[in-house]
């Protein structure tokens, strides 16, 4: 043992230092107390240090935890455009719905776009969070959907209980007027509908809505927008309205085709009625009628789908250039034929005509053979209902198309008609003239491909100026 006094090392049992004589055992008492006094600073010390930890995790944990700072670092978020911090901070009471990144952003937009729906948003937020310091009862979201409200979500830290954003989701319930219409919501196909179907959970905002329909011809598409937010139901219902229609067309001919934006489709259509189907009647869509004839194709103005009946009640076979030429072509055949009989020369008539005018010929050239005067005839005026060059007919017994046109003929015939006397109430004394009103059939020649002047019969009729078509013949 160490002499505290002289420093001289003595055996244990000694109670005298052997060098200076000090009393040993009162040195080791005063050495006790000294350490046991330090031992008491330094045990109350940490007693300080701990409790002063304790407090300061009390109020850090409260003040994490505290519903109004939820909010406000929710509004913090929102002003700074941090969709990764709200979705940390959103949970949702539907599990049928996953927060993610594209729906948490799209809420952010919605609420940017809207600043007096996010003004009362966070005024109701931080009312629940006032609520909820005050312990007053919890806030009741039942029948409130399509919004945020302060939920419990655990505890924090073990100590604190835990608030979060909790998402009440709206349904969204579709309905149209026409089956299989393709439908997405968000740019994401759900449905082809069956006239009535419910989507979702979706988070509140806006939700943008896309109805198309296509069929093998034509298509067309709307797109609309329904939000979802702060609603006394859980579901929201919108009816799209597609400019759909069942459409027929109404033909007064056969055999053609329907030609749909100027293509061919399969649609045969035919006299009387032709449904064709679902097709839009926004007028995007335009149809007509086509069909193939020996002479070329004729077709239909085209006529857009505005309503759910289109007519085709006439079809023009011939442009207005086509009518006048065949016109020119019936006088030019006229003229020979009086040519001929005037000459007595039947060759003079080889072109331009079938057998059966050959024949009709012949027999003028028999009736005005025995004539007391030679017969002499020239034409000079003609005149044509062009309202009758319209459409072809299908004629069986000669196996081709035919056309009967309705004209006035002026013919210079100073010793009488070559037709007979039907026409006399016709007939210009001065200037020795016949008015002959015939009927005139045309037959196309489908081996030569040309149209031919094929009969002639004495008809009674009336052009009005309004169909009427002359043609002055050279001197």
């Amino acid at each position: 043992m160490k002499c505290l006094n002289c420093g001289e090392v003595n055996k244990e049992q000694n109670q005298f230092c052997s060098e200076c004589g000090t009393k040993l055992s009162e040195q080791n008492a005063g050495k006790v107390g000294k350490k046991s006094k330090k031992k008491v600073i330094v045990l109350a010390t940490a007693m300080v240090i701990l409790i002063a930890g304790i407090s300061i995790f009390y109020q850090i944990g409260k003040a994490n935890s505290a519903p109004e700072n939820v909010v406000q670092a929710f509004e913090d978020a929102v002003e700074n455009n941090d969709p990764d911090k709200i979705q940390s901070m959103l949970t949702s009471s539907n599990e049928s719905l996953s927060i993610n990144m594209d729906n948490t952003s799209n809420f952010v937009e919605f609420l940017e776009e809207n600043a007096e729906v996010y003004e009362n948003l966070i005024h109701k937020l931080n009312d629940q969070a006032e609520a909820i310091n005050q312990n007053v009862t919890p806030y009741n979201s039942d029948g409130d959907y399509g919004t945020l409200h302060l939920a419990k979500d655990g505890k924090q830290w073990l100590f604190f209980d835990d608030y979060k954003l909790e998402v009440t989701p709206m349904y969204i319930e579709l309905a149209t007027e026409t089956d299989e219409i393709d439908l997405a919501i968000n740019g994401e196909k759900v449905t082809t509908s069956s006239q009535e179907d419910t989507f979702g959970p979706y988070m509140p905002g806006t939700h943008v809505v896309r109805a198309g329909y296509a069929n093998e011809y034509t298509s067309t598409e709307v797109t609309d927008e329904i939000t979802t937010f702060d609603s006394a139901e859980d579901t929201v219902r919108h009816e799209i309205e597609l400019p759909l229609t069942e459409v027929s067309i109404t033909s007064t001919y056969d055999d053609y085709k329907l030609f749909v934006n100027g293509e061919q489709t399969d649609i045969d259509i035919n006299e009387g009625e032709n449904p064709i189907g679902t097709f839009p009647s926004d007028s995007s869509t335009t149809v007509h009628i086509q069909k193939e004839f020996p002479w070329g194709n004729v077709k239909s103005e085209e006529e857009p789908i505005s309503s759910d009946a289109i007519r085709f009640d006439e079809v023009e076979v011939f442009t207005q250039d086509e009518k006048t030429a065949l016109m020119e072509q019936i006088n030019e055949s006229i003229s020979l034929f009086h040519e001929a009989l005037t000459e007595r020369d039947e060759s003079i008539l080889q072109a331009g005509v079938t057998d059966n005018l050959e024949e009709i010929l012949s027999e003028h050239m028999e009736s005005t053979g025995d004539w007391s005067d030679s017969y002499e005839g020239e034409l000079k005026k003609a005149e044509y209902d062009i309202s009758r060059i319209i459409y072809p007919e299908y004629n069986e017994d000669l196996k081709g198309y035919t056309i009967i046109l309705k004209a006035h003929y002026y013919l210079y015939e100073p010793e009488g008609h070559a037709y007979g006397n039907l026409n006399w109430l016709g007939r210009d004394e001065d200037k020795q003239q016949y008015k002959a009103s015939k009927d005139v059939t045309l037959f196309y020649d489908e081996s030569e491909s040309a149209w031919k002047l094929h009969n002639i019969e004495n008809e009674y009729f009336h052009i009005s100026d309004f169909n009427s078509q002359e043609f002055i013949m050279d001197e």
